[in-house]
Order: structure tokens, then C-alpha cells, then sequence
């Protein structure tokens, strides 16, 4: 509900005629007919000098996957009517990227409101349709595009359009846009820029007639000051020729407190008219599972709510039954306002959620067993007003099951390399399969509670006459979850002949198989380049693998042809602390299908690559960049660039195997515009973070 008096000055109780109307009030109510479905109903009562209106509103919204629709209907009570109707989603193709749709469509029959006002040339109806995405052309360069249609009483049609290109660089922003009205045949160029300096932001605005002797009819610039969690500055002055008060400078400052904000501002015209501004808003609700009344930061009235059940999925059928447990004290990422978000007793929280959608990922940190792991991984949610989207996320406990296998004959023995192995249920259908790694090594993660049998699957390195020594009878994993070592398999061939055969072979490669040094191993892509920015990349051929089982990075030098190279690198590197523990590995260890080659070093050469990055942000100072939107994205990393010596963050996600998925559409969406999603290969990661 809103009440507004706007005909009285604060200070003097003078008139203000500065409005279309005196007083005015409205109340809304909106209701989730189901999770994307809102109806939304309005009374509202306008007061002006000359008559009072009344009007009636009735509506529908809703949410899919590839957009939102709306449709409004409105009665003026003593008058007409009115119809609204849009559309707002998003289309992809190859060559433009992800294209941002929006449609609106007006119908007004004798109606007038605040927004409509009556007079002699009253709007009919009026269409418009923009456009905006990115191109592959010019290092991603941003486009979009307008075009309104207006038809109103005693005139004729009206068209207006605009094209506008946009780009954006380490150190700022620029646009060039035009604009067009069929009606004063007009052509206006709007030019803006937007730079960086130090922890300051300075922007410009310029507004000329490209068809009428460059004649300049608008001028904005405005300086944002240094940020905090808790305080926003903004100074802003503003020339506009056709206007009686053509100067113009205003002063914003917020507060931003927990539960609230504060704004105040004010402003001074040439002509000595001054205006100062006081606001304070903030977010009431309901917790409904809680019992309890909320009082947080300001959101949009769009925005919703998500009702999580968190529970331990016994049978692993994704749906909460009998025999299942709720998880309490659990926590989600996805959105900054959840981080004191918790699951209670019974494993359900009701979180605060923007309008659209948006993803939900558990944040494992949060939770107590290890071993427990969400089985639906992260999950698009959609929110509106009006309504609780209901999400599910079941959990399970994994376990680990690792050993090695090796071959034995004649008292001689060695790993099996490329073996696969089959875990298999005793009385179910579940099934794992893995292939033993160059020391005969296997490793089967998220593997459910319940009895199994180890099988190993015969191949050309083993004859029909063996023996296997070690197999277990069978491998129970707990149901809280466990790493199971099993012991060492031994597999006995009674074919000395092949044996002999195989371990000639086996030394004759060993003769020719290269040796890496292994560095370091890392979770994060970040740390294995801050590690390499500390080795001469010049004096050792430094390379990057990824696990992607174990989901981790391995930095590496080499590969030397014997092992006494191999050595000296050790000794080499020993005087950085980080690389105290590294070693000497076989070269095929990273050849097998769970490793992948990120990139190597002498690729700035080259720049023969199939892994790339995406940039999402750039910052003169570590101060400016969006911490929150680092921790609720872990994929998110900063990179330091020296820019004419002068430091620069950049904000990059990656490694990624394509270049068409680098960037992820719901993390430019956080942004909300402020940059654009680059794709970067690894060779110019690689510049970087030299």
C-alpha cells in the first residue's frame, strides 16, 4: 500500500506544481497461482486539481525458461480502459551471442492517468521492440537497438529508433549511440565514456545533433567516489541547452546498514532553486517456517522466495520419504543475501531471491560429514513475487574406494597401466567403472553405501592362465561414508615367456619415456599460476594438467629425457619454499582419460590451444573488486596485469574446454551490465600472469 502527497512543499507548505497530480494512493496485491505464475490485482486513486479518478487493475505474469510474459488489464472507472502486454527473455545463436528480447505493447481507449495524461494529441497505442547483445566481431563488441511506434489522437504515426555500439577495456567503458524521430527529423548522436582512476569512477555524457550543425544540446558528467560496504558518493553536474535551468549539480550519498539503507542527497540549479532529498528503505517479511517477522537490505518488489528442504536421500530417489533424514546448519551460495542462511531443524530455510532465475549450489564447507555430497548438483531456480518456489536438495553419502594392481611372475613384478576395473552391487544394479593409471593405480569416487564385488577385466596384457591374488570376496562401504584402501592386488601369470616378453617391452619404453617434475598441486586454477610466477619460466617448460576426477591442477616442468635432468630441476627449485615436496613422475602418468593438458608455458609462441578463459571485470584497485560476487561464484578468480606499470585485476573464470561456454550467462547477469564477458585462450592467461 502507498499514499503520496505531492502539491505541498516541506518547508513552506507552498504549492508545488511540479506534478500531474495532488494525492494519490494505491494498493497491490499479488498472488503465486503456482511457481511461475503470479496474479496481480490494484486499486489506485488519483487526485489532481481538476477531478479525482479511480481505477481498477487486473493481471497476469509469467515465468519460463526462455523469458517472462505480462499482461495487465485497467478500468478507469468515470473514463475508458487500458491493456498492457510484454515480453522480456533472451535468444542465442552462433554468431551474436545471447540476444536480450524485449517487447511492450500499450492500448489505451479514453484513459488517462499520472503517466497518461489527457490533452488533445493522447496516446492510442504505442509498440516497442529492443534489442541488445554481443558480437564475435572487434574483441566482443556489445550492440543494441530500439524501435517505438506511437500512434495518439490528431496526429500522425510516430517512429523513433536508436543504434548504439558499446566496448569495454581494462581501464573503463565507452558508447556511441544514435538516435532518430521521424516526427522533428532529428538525428542525435549520444557519445559516453567512462574511466577509471585510481579507486574513482568519471563518467561523461554527450548529447549532440549530428543533422543540424553539430549544435550540442546536452552535457553529463559524473564522479563516483571511492566505494565501501557501506557507503556509496556519487557528484554530478548536468548542462541541458533547452532547459531554463540549463546548470545543474547534485550530490548523492547511501548508507547502507545491514537492514536498511539511507539516502540522502541534494541539489542547485543555475537559478538558485535547490532541492535536498531524505529516503529510507529496507525489506519487511514473514518467515513462515521460522515463525518469526525479517527485516532486511532492499530488494526489488519483482523479487521472491525459495523454500529449500535439505535431507540425507537413503534410497537416492530425489524425493524426501520415509527413512530419509533432514540436514540442519546447512548453506547455500548463489546469492550474497543467503550467507547467514541455514537450514533448521528440519532441514528447510526460505531464502530471499531476485526476480528470474537464478542458481543454488550447497556450499559443502557447511556441511558436517565430508562425505556427503548434493546428488542433483547446482539447480536453476525461479523466482517471482507473490509466490515460494519449492526446491528439493537431496544429498548422499559417497565413498571412496581406491588400491593398486600389479603383475607378478617369476618373482618379477610391475604396475598395470590401462586395466580397467569394474565395481559391481551384489544384489542391485549400480555399476563403476574405472582404468588403472601408469602406476596401477585405481580410484572409484561417490560410490553409494551397500556390498560390492571387484572385478578386473581381462585384456591383451593378461593370458587366460592366471591367478589373482588379494581380489576381496567383497567391498562393503559404510553408510556414513569412508575412504576404503583396499590391499594390493597381485596378479600371477604362469606364462613366464609373455611375462619376459612384456617386461623387454616395458624396459625398452622405459628407456625412451620421458620424466616430469611434479611442482605442486593445487584445487584452485589461481594458486598453480601464482606458484609458476615465481619459477623462470625461461630456464624450465612449465606445464599445466587438471584431474578432472580429483577436479584438480598439477604444475609440472619438463619433459627430460633421463632421469639426472629430471633431478637437477628438483635440486633447482628447492630454494622456493612452496616446491619443497616436489618429485620425480613418469611421463605416461598424465596420459590416461582422466587427466587433461590445460597448457604449456611455450604456447605464447605458438598459441595452439582448446582451453579458454572469460573475463568478466576489470579493476585499477583490489579495493574495487566485487568480493561478494567472487564468493558466491567459486570459479571466479582475480588475475593481476601491470597495464604501463600500473596494476590492473582483472576477474576471469576458467579454464574452460570451449570457447562458446566460457562465459557464464548467469554471472554477467550479477554484473548487471557494468562490463562485458570477454573469452580469453590460454596463451593471454598466460601473458597475465607473468
Amino acid at each position: 500500500m502507498e499514499f503520496l502527497e505531492t502539491d505541498k512543499s516541506v518547508f513552506n507548505q507552498s504549492s508545488n506544481s511540479s506534478t500531474a497530480m495532488s494525492n494519490a494512493f494505491k494498493s497491490n496485491l499479488s498472488y503465486g497461482i503456482s511457481e511461475f505464475i503470479t496474479y496481480d490485482a490494484q486499486i489506485t486513486h488519483l487526485q489532481t486539481e481538476q477531478n479525482n479518478s479511480s481505477y481498477l487493475s487486473s493481471g497476469l505474469n509469467t515465468l519460463t525458461d526462455h523469458g517472462s510474459y505480462r499482461f495487465l488489464a485497467t478500468k478507469q472507472l468515470d473514463a475508458g480502459y487500458a491493456y498492457f502486454a510484454g515480453f522480456r527473455g533472451l535468444l542465442s545463436n552462433k554468431l551474436y551471442n545471447d540476444i536480450n528480447v524485449n517487447v511492450e505493447y500499450s492500448a489505451l481507449n479514453n484513459f488517462s492517468s499520472a503517466l497518461f495524461v489527457a490533452k488533445e494529441n493522447s496516446l492510442k497505442n504505442r509498440l516497442s521492440l529492443s534489442l541488445n547483445g554481443r558480437t564475435d566481431f572487434f574483441n566482443s563488441l556489445n550492440w543494441n537497438m530500439r524501435w517505438n511506434n506511437e500512434v495518439r489522437k490528431n496526429t500522425n504515426t510516430k517512429n523513433r529508433f536508436s543504434l548504439g555500439i558499446n566496448k569495454s577495456y581494462v581501464a573503463g567503458t565507452w558508447s556511441s549511440q544514435l538516435f532518430y524521430d521521424d516526427d522533428t527529423n532529428n538525428l542525435i548522436n549520444r557519445l559516453y565514456s567512462s574511466i577509471d582512476i585510481a579507486s574513482w569512477k568519471w563518467t561523461n555524457t554527450l548529447d549532440w545533433q549530428a543533422n543540424n550543425g553539430a549544435e550540442l544540446t546536452r552535457l553529463r558528467s559524473s564522479l563516483r567516489w571511492p566505494q565501501t560496504q557501506s557507503t556509496f558518493n556519487q557528484t554530478q553536474l548536468t548542462y541541458q541547452s533547452n532547459s531554463a535551468a540549463s546548470t545543474l549539480l547534485n550530490h548523492q550519498y547511501t548508507y547502507r546498514h545491514e537492514i536498511f539503507n539511507i539516502q540522502v542527497s541534494g541539489q542547485v540549479d543555475n537559478q538558485g532553486d535547490w532541492r535536498l532529498s531524505l529516503g529510507l528503505n529496507g525489506t519487511f517479511s514473514f518467515d513462515h517456517l521460522e515463525a518469526d517477522f525479517n527485516f532486511d537490505t532492499p530488494r526489488s518488489l519483482n523479487s521472491g522466495q525459495i523454500e529449500v528442504s535439505s535431507f540425507i536421500d537413503w534410497n537416492e530417489n530425489e524425493i524426501f520419504d520415509q527413512g530419509d533424514e533432514p540436514i540442519q546448519d546447512v548453506n547455500f551460495t548463489g546469492n550474497y543475501l543467503w550467507r547467514d542462511k541455514y537450514t533448521n531443524n528440519d532441514g528447510k530455510v526460505l531464502l530471499p531471491s531476485s526476480y528470474g532465475g537464478q542458481v543454488l549450489d550447497v556450499n559443502l564447507r557447511s556441511l558436517s560429514n565430508p562425505y556427503l555430497q548434493p546428488s542433483l548438483g547446482k539447480i536453476k531456480t525461479l523466482a517471482h513475487r507473490g509466490g515460494q518456489t519449492k526446491v528439493n536438495i537431496p544429498l548422499v553419502v559417497y565413498n571412496e574406494v581406491e588400491g593398486t594392481i600389479y603383475l607378478s611372475s617369476n618373482e618379477k613384478s610391475k604396475p598395470i597401466a590401462g586395466l580397467t576395473v569394474v565395481l559391481k552391487e551384489k544384489d542391485g544394479e549400480k555399476h563403476y567403472s574405472t582404468v588403472t593409471e601408469y602406476d596401477g593405480y585405481y580410484y572409484f569416487p561417490n560410490v553409494s553405501q551397500g556390498n560390492y564385488i571387484l572385478e578386473i577385466e581381462k585384456n591383451e596384457q593378461l593370458s587366460e592362465n592366471i591367478t589373482i591374488k588379494n581380489l576381496p570376496e567383497q567391498v562393503i562401504t559404510e553408510k556414513s561414508g569412508d575412504t576404503i584402501i583396499l590391499q594390493d592386488i597381485i596378479v600371477y601369470t604362469n606364462n613366464a615367456d609373455t611375462l619376459t616378453e612384456q617386461a623387454t617391452i616395458a624396459a625398452e619404453s622405459n628407456q625412451q619415456t620421458p620424466y616430469f617434475v611434479q611442482l605442486g598441486v593445487f584445487k584452485k586454477f589461481q594458486s598453480a599460476l601464482t606458484v609458476a610466477n615465481k619459477i623462470d619460466k625461461a630456464a624450465y617448460a612449465l606445464q599445466l594438467y587438471k584431474h578432472e576426477r580429483r577436479d584438480s591442477y598439477y604444475l609440472v616442468a619438463g619433459p627430460y629425457n633421463n632421469a639426472a635432468k629430471a633431478q637437477q630441476t628438483i635440486n633447482d627449485v628447492y630454494s622456493i619454499p612452496a616446491l619443497h615436496g616436489s618429485f620425480m613422475v613418469d611421463a605416461r602418468r598424465y596420459v590416461s582419460p582422466q587427466w587433461r593438458k590445460i597448457g604449456e608455458w611455450s604456447d605464447m609462441q605458438t598459441k595452439n590451444t582448446e582451453t579458454y578463459f572469460c573475463q568478466y571485470g576489470a579493476y585499477t584497485s583490489k579495493k574495487s573488486v566485487n568480493k561478494k560476487l567472487l564468493k558466491e561464484n567459486p570459479s571466479l578468480f582475480i588475475a593481476e596485469r601491470a597495464i604501463k606499470g600500473k596494476a590492473h585485476y582483472l576477474m576471469l573464470s576458467g579454464p574452460h574446454n570451449a570457447k562458446q561456454t566460457a562465459c557464464d550467462t548467469q554471472v554477467i547477469k550479477q554484473i548487471k551490465g557494468l562490463t562485458t564477458a570477454i573469452k580469453k585462450p590460454w596463451h593471454s592467461i598466460f601473458t597475465i600472469n607473468q
